[in-house]
């Protein structure tokens, strides 16, 4: 009997017996015994032919769960082997992180039920640092201790530091976590504007002369 991950009910019909002699025993008490933990019946005892109703509760483990169902009668006994299949859960709290101009270190968070996580950037402004689960930090692709995801989601949280931007012009990035892109943004810094001289002095025979501007953005002379 298979149980779908996100839960469900089915039934198992219990059919008469006969005793070692093959004589009907309809009339004896049956009763489940060893139900697991995970699965729930509407009935444990029962005279006779039966319906029982076997539920299994949702699973969000990474990996799938097994156990068995024991019918008796007297002396006699059936089995009923139950299975559920395991899941991926990835489940980030966002899709994109936005930093003010003078940068920060913020947390990509989320649950996930994955043996690892991996995690890159090739944008320059932006660094990523370790993730935390279950406060223990890790590598980009380093084992969970004790794989926790085997059996149920864990929250992860991972460093993200955008470094401050130095132009005047909002920017934008790239960070990959478990295989997919997100996007990063960053605000534009405050125009920052000087110049070399404020006066210029010219011969009357005319000549040319230069002058420095120094700026983070773009500029234009009028």
């Amino acid at each position: 009997m298979e149980f779908e991950n996100q839960g469900e009910s089915k039934q198992v019909e219990v059919a008469t017996f006969v005793d070692l002699n093959y004589a009907p025993m309809s009339r004896m008490g049956f009763q489940l015994r060893a139900v697991p933990s995970w699965l729930t019946v509407d009935k444990t005892t029962g005279k006779g032919d039966a319906t029982v109703s076997v539920t299994a509760a949702a699973w969000q483990g990474r990996n799938g769960r097994n156990g068995v169902l024991t019918v008796t009668v007297g002396v006699l006994t059936e089995t009923v082997t139950c299975s559920q299949a395991g899941v991926t859960v990835w489940a980030p709290s966002q899709t994109t992180m936005s930093f003010a101009k003078e940068g920060a270190t913020k947390a990509f968070t989320g649950k996930a039920n994955l043996a690892s996580l991996t995690f890159a950037t090739s944008t320059d402004w932006i660094t990523m640092g370790q993730v935390t689960v279950n406060d223990k930090q890790y590598a980009s692709g380093a084992a969970i201790e004790g794989d926790p995801g085997a059996t149920a989601p864990y929250d992860f949280s991972l460093a993200v530091t955008a470094a401050e931007n130095p132009l005047n012009e909002a920017r934008s990035g790239k960070i990959t976590v478990n295989g997919t892109e997100y996007t990063v943004t960053q605000e534009a810094a405050d125009a920052t504007l000087s110049v070399s001289t404020n006066e210029l002095s010219f011969i009357a025979s005319g000549e040319a002369k230069t002058f420095t501007i120094t700026t983070n953005g773009k500029w234009a002379i009028s």
